[in-house]
């Protein structure tokens, strides 16, 4: 699959969970045949006090066959 989101901005969910771990395997996250991953876009803005927050932007749904 290609996505013009930048891999640093990436965020892949399945089933509700943020996959975290980019050296795994899509089976060893639990990952089965035919599911829905959830592919957004992170981008980080400033907060108050000069803490960045965390917006997600941009959902698209992938079914993995």
């Amino acid at each position: 699959m290609q996505s013009s989101i930048p891999p640093s901005e990436q965020s892949i969910s399945h089933n509700g969970r943020e996959l975290t771990d980019p050296t795994a395997t899509i089976r060893a996250l639990g990952v089965g045949e035919h599911a829905m991953l959830l592919l957004r876009r992170r981008v980080n803005v400033p907060g108050p006090q000069g803490r960045s927050a965390h917006i997600m932007f941009s959902a698209y749904l992938v079914c993995m066959y």
